[in-house]
């Protein structure tokens, strides 16, 4: 059976939303204050980090 062509922009943005999912169901006392504050900042609706991952800016 083959598979067509791969959506990499979609399989990263797939990953890396799994590996901060992970992240963030870690006990805090493994993740520094530095760590917690960048997550808080990623969760944010209008954070320009996914906002620019979105449009394909990164």
């Amino acid at each position: 059976m083959t598979q067509g062509p791969v959506n990499i922009q979609s399989s990263f943005l797939d990953l890396s939303e799994l590996s901060l999912r992970d992240l963030r169901h870690r006990h805090d006392v493994e993740l520094d204050d530095r760590l917690r504050r960048i997550l808080a900042v990623i969760d944010e609706p209008d954070s320009r980090l996914i906002g620019g991952i979105r449009a394909g800016w990164v």
